[in-house]
């Protein structure tokens, strides 16, 4: 039997380069029927230009959900976003709803002065 030295550890490949070979190797993808054989696509493409692809798509779909919802009716389904002309409309509504309070506070004044005036029975004119 022959003995290993135990100071001896077996090298390792360096991560960095391992895996720079690793994004660089070129691939094929290919797509082809299946009872014919033709070749339907075909890509050669490497691992970093995969994962950049991946990311770029990704991107995208982010971009264009975001913009749906920011310039189309779906943003007031977002709590905190309500329609334009909805805060016009209760503005609005808050001024009629003061005004009319303040009619409602005359009217009472002008009741209550009658009920005074029939109670000391003063002859109206």
């Amino acid at each position: 039997m022959s003995e290993t030295p135990q100071n001896t550890k077996p090298k390792r490949p360096k991560l960095r380069n391992v895996s720079l070979k690793k994004l660089n190797r070129k691939y094929d993808f290919l797509m082809s029927h299946d009872e014919s054989g033709r070749p339907i696509l075909n890509f050669k493409l490497n691992l970093l230009n995969l994962i950049l692809v991946i990311i770029g798509i990704a991107l995208l779909l982010i971009i264009i959900t975001t913009f749906i919802i920011a310039f189309t009716p779906l943003r007031e389904y977002i709590p905190g976003y309500t329609d334009t002309s909805l805060d016009r409309e209760v503005y609005e509504l808050n001024l009629r709803a003061d005004s009319l309070s303040r009619e409602m506070r005359k009217k009472d004044v002008y009741f209550e002065n009658l009920k005074c005036r029939r109670a000391s029975r003063i002859p109206l004119r």
